[in-house]
């Protein structure tokens, strides 16, 4: 990294260097000098203090609110972005495809956007190396661009914003080209309109760390081509959120690795999906959703899919939670181990089959409905109940030290199987245990 370093430090100088000319403004020749051994005398040196002070105002009027602004044909000059760059500008039109170096910017910000919306610019990562945009404390705007990649072996991601940057990317177009992650975001924040992410990702395309948050606005297409075992679309760790609430969004697994997934969420993480109005739907998630280690998700307004036959579930494990409202699910496994909770909250469900195992908790309310094709499998110190008008028209199996309770609006018209005598299903209509001992 100490190479970014100094592109940051040459970043800065020619920034400021550029603002003093446009003040007119010289970058030496103080009123006085001195010379070795000579006293200085104090209104000397306080007058050069002065001299600078009024030349800092000067620049910062200069710059203004922070932008400074400049219009580059790439097709001219494949490195003119890197030439504005280092002159100081940071609000930036494209036209034709750059060549970019490392861009690494500390407490800065930057906008990079195509010169002609109808007709995007686009950006291709020179060879080793590790990242087009690191942003680490700053602001990044990208807008109308195609960001290409390169396959490096240290490579990071396309676009990295770490530790308290803010980035949003509307209508661009991420090509890992081989490399690892399309955007990494850590400790920091990002929204996304319009925007495709995944193709030629060798590891997760969206990767969130350390207190990360993602807003997918509407419009993004994010998808897993990648080979990494336990791969996702989207990978969010260590107390990082994903929130999905406009609409058109599309989230898939076109991983043919059989352990990969749509989206993970791990380390204490959430994520949850509402769409933008009335009728709309905030995503179709097609992969399996796997939710680990004291993490939740909340998802209404939605579309799941399977992407294979192996790769078909909705997974809640380690103390983790998953609540399903108003959603209807058709060939899904739903699955909850280790401590963990699933809520169903209304919708019809075909084809669906509902695991709840070593200490897991299953609440079926507000009507939901199993159809004959669905199944419920409950075991070693686990629970379901119905609640408020729920239905399972499919077999309900009861294993070792399990548990089942439904009131007296709901039902199961499927078949009950009891496999242990440590197994009960009270039936509150008819006050009776459906696993008689």
């Amino acid at each position: 990294m100490e190479q970014n370093k100094l592109t940051t430090s040459v970043f800065k100088l020619s920034a400021l260097a550029a603002a003093c000319l446009l003040t007119g403004t010289a970058m030496a020749g103080v009123p006085n000098t001195f010379s070795n051994g000579q006293v200085a005398d104090a209104d000397a040196v306080n007058a050069n203090f002065t001299d600078l002070d009024n030349r800092l105002s000067g620049v910062e009027s200069a710059l203004g609110d922070g932008w400074r602004y400049k219009t580059i044909d790439c097709a001219a000059d494949s490195n003119a972005l890197m030439t504005a760059l280092n002159a100081g500008f940071n609000n930036i039109k494209i036209s034709g495809e750059c060549t970019a170096g490392d861009i690494y910017m500390e407490n800065q910000q930057l906008r990079l956007r195509s010169s002609d919306p109808s007709n995007p610019g686009s950006i291709k990562l020179a060879a080793n190396t590790p990242s087009i945009l690191f942003i680490r404390n700053g602001y990044l705007r990208l807008d109308d661009l195609t960001l290409a990649g390169a396959k490096v072996g240290e490579q990071e991601a396309v676009v990295y914003l770490d530790t308290h940057s803010f980035g949003r990317l509307n209508n661009i177009t991420i090509d890992c080209a081989g490399g690892d992650n399309g955007l990494f975001i850590r400790a920091s924040s990002v929204r996304l309109d319009n925007t495709t992410i995944g193709s030629n990702c060798v590891n997760d395309p969206v990767q969130l760390a350390d207190g990360a948050y993602l807003r997918v606005n509407a419009g993004n297409t994010i998808t897993n081509h990648g080979s990494r075992v336990e791969g996702a679309a989207i990978l969010a760790v260590r107390n990082s959120s994903v929130d999905v609430r406009g609409d058109n969004n599309q989230i898939i697994n076109n991983s043919s690795t059989e352990d990969s997934y749509a989206i993970a969420l791990y380390h204490n993480s959430s994520m949850r999906t509402r769409a933008a109005g009335s009728g709309k739907t905030a995503a179709i998630v097609k992969g399996i959703i796997d939710i680990s280690a004291s993490s939740s998700a909340s998802l209404q307004a939605f579309t799941w899919q399977p992407d294979n036959a192996s790769n078909k579930g909705l997974f809640t494990q380690v103390s983790s939670s998953l609540h399903i409202n108003g959603l209807n699910l058709s060939g899904a496994t739903i699955e909850a181990i280790e401590n963990s909770t699933v809520v169903i909250d209304g919708g019809s469900h075909t084809d669906t089959k509902l695991e709840f195992f070593d200490g897991a908790v299953g609440i079926l309310e507000n009507g939901v409905q199993f159809d004959s094709t669905s199944s419920v499998e409950v075991g070693r110190h686990s629970s379901v109940s119905l609640h408020d008008g729920s239905d399972i028209a499919g077999a309900v199996s009861m294993y070792t030290f399990a548990g089942g309770f439904m009131d007296d609006s709901s039902s199961v018209t499927g078949t009950v199987t009891c496999n242990a005598k440590v197994a009960e299903f009270w039936d509150d209509g008819e006050k009776k245990d459906l696993c008689p001992n």
